[in-house]
């Protein structure tokens, strides 16, 4: 199909979707999903370009240390880390830069955002965003670094006790007990 022919009708035309799937024989939703796809403008002849539209950029220069947080768990972890967590870890640091960078992001731009319309709407980052931080808790979960499990782990590194079976507790017991 020649999109090239339809786009540009499109842009410099008035003519809708239907109108040119009519003309180049082809259902109207597949011209709309490659406009969708590919941002096509519609054309408007009273539209002037007034100013240049300004995107919020983030410094690239900006490096998020991902080397402290990796030894810190490795550390917390001591005898439970495996060289086979490398790729869960690699994941959460990977998940870490990106909910950093969409968090620096959605502070910038702010969560709602004004359409051209005069409306208001939730910036889509700030999704973006709350999808990372609930990935974040799954791997954290996943590698036993949650509070929860924190909690629990140091627990059970400082007791240098030998944990007693239940036979040795009801060994203890009937030792005390005259038959």
């Amino acid at each position: 199909m020649d999109y090239k022919a339809i786009k540009e009708e499109y842009q410099t035309t008035k003519t809708s979707f239907k109108k040119l799937a009519t003309k180049y024989n082809i259902h109207y939703k597949q011209i709309e999903r490659e406009a969708k796809k590919e941002g096509w403008i519609k054309y408007h002849p009273k539209a002037t370009i007034t100013a240049p539209i300004e995107q919020p950029t983030i410094s690239k220069d900006i490096k998020i240390d991902t080397q402290t947080p990796t030894n810190d768990i490795k550390e917390l972890l001591k005898g439970y880390y495996s060289p086979v967590d490398n790729i869960m870890l690699e994941l959460l640091m990977d998940t870490y830069v990106s909910y950093q960078e969409l968090k620096r992001e959605v502070s910038n731009e702010g969560r709602i955002l004004k359409s051209q319309k005069g409306g208001t709407y939730y910036n889509p980052k700030y999704s973006a965003l709350q999808m990372e931080k609930m990935n974040l808790i799954k791997i954290q979960k996943e590698l036993g670094i949650t509070v929860a499990q924190r909690i629990k782990l140091k627990l059970d590194l400082e007791s240098d006790e030998k944990q007693q079976s239940i036979f040795d507790f009801s060994k203890f017991i009937m030792e005390d007990i005259d038959v």
